[in-house]
């Protein structure tokens, strides 16, 4: 018996959406590698035009909303960022990377509770998720729990045995824990996987420092700045390195540029105060140690450095006085000071 046409007919039809809707997806994939690599290139803003022809031909793409967040992210435009991974989120729930996205947004706040409990769920979502247990290490790192992050970035170098950020993270509390052999070996690894990324360069510059090796640290850290002009971390460091030789004034002028570039990063405030210190500067010193306490409360440090630096700056100021006015009343005064001071005038 003949078949009813219809069913050819529907036939057809269903064959023709399924090869229609294969040719869709597989679109939409290779146009989402297409912004991807421009993300991966740091070509956030021509990634974000690129999302944005996604979004505006899929607009339930979820994995279009995240890439979008991504390249904000990575922009530092983080209430964007926030907005396009919880968008993803709404459109599908079980997507990992947009938990971990919302996830590294907080941990860029300072809100790294919150941050771990996102990227617990990206985990949760996707258990060979190396990056989100990159993620998790480094927000623990951030913590102050080395021992807890060095857990979660084992996990992901054994998931993903090239993964340089977590070489370059696990590095890092190493050096925390003062194992510079460790740490040097991870960032040398980070470095070998991809000699183009300043960060492990700049670590490894600084463990270098820690260890005394300050050619092999000037040498890494130029290498670092050269790589990337605007970053902090490495003028930071390259600044401890050129204080460690009894350079302050090359000390003076990284740290310059590493405050410019972050003007709340303490341990850049407290190292130009001691360049400083070095240069005799003692007022300059003293108003950045006073940085460092506002930023860092309970910094001990500064305040003992305060605190020898206010005395070298009175014992210069009376010695002034002296020198200025041997035989008023003032000088007499202040020789009763320096006594205190246990000084001697002159």
């Amino acid at each position: 018996m003949e078949k009813p046409r219809f069913w050819v007919a529907v036939t057809a039809t269903l064959v023709l959406s399924a090869l229609a809707g294969s040719a869709l997806a597989q679109d939409l994939q290779a146009m989402l590698q297409q912004a991807e690599q421009l993300v991966d290139q740091k070509q956030y803003d021509q990634a974000i035009t690129a999302y944005e022809k996604i979004i505006a031909d899929q607009p339930d793409s979820a994995e279009a909303y995240d890439g979008r967040g991504t390249a904000y992210r990575m922009k530092g435009e983080f209430d964007k960022a926030l907005a396009d991974f919880e968008r993803a989120l709404e459109l599908k729930p079980d997507l990992a990377s947009a938990w971990r996205g919302v996830g590294i947004v907080h941990g860029e706040e300072g809100d790294y509770d919150v941050a771990i409990e996102y990227f617990e769920k990206a985990v949760q979502l996707d258990p060979h998720y190396a990056a989100a247990y990159n993620s998790l290490g480094a927000a623990y790192l951030y913590k102050g729990q080395h021992e807890r992050a060095m857990q979660y970035l084992n996990r992901a170098i054994d998931l993903d045995p090239e993964y340089t950020d977590a070489y370059t993270a696990r590095g890092a509390a190493y050096s925390f824990k003062g194992d510079y052999e460790r740490a040097l070996a991870d960032f040398s690894k980070a470095i070998e996987l991809d000699s183009t990324d300043p960060q492990p360069l700049a670590n490894r510059g600084g463990v270098y420092v820690s260890a005394g090796q300050l050619d092999r640290a000037l040498a890494d850290l130029d290498k670092a700045i050269a790589l990337d002009p605007n970053f902090d971390i490495a003028y930071m460091n390259r600044g401890g390195a050129y204080l460690e030789k009894g350079e302050p004034g090359k000390a003076l002028s990284d740290l310059d540029k590493a405050i410019e570039l972050d003007p709340h990063n303490p341990q850049a405030l407290f190292n130009r105060a001691l360049a400083y210190e070095q240069l005799e500067q003692f007022a300059e010193a003293i108003s950045d140690y006073a940085k460092v306490i506002e930023l860092v409360p309970e910094a001990v440090g500064a305040y003992y450095n305060r605190a020898v630096v206010c005395r070298k700056l009175a014992i210069a100021d009376c010695n002034k006085v002296i020198e200025l006015a041997p035989d008023s009343d003032a000088a007499k005064q202040v020789k009763d000071l320096l006594k205190q001071l246990g000084e001697e005038a002159g």
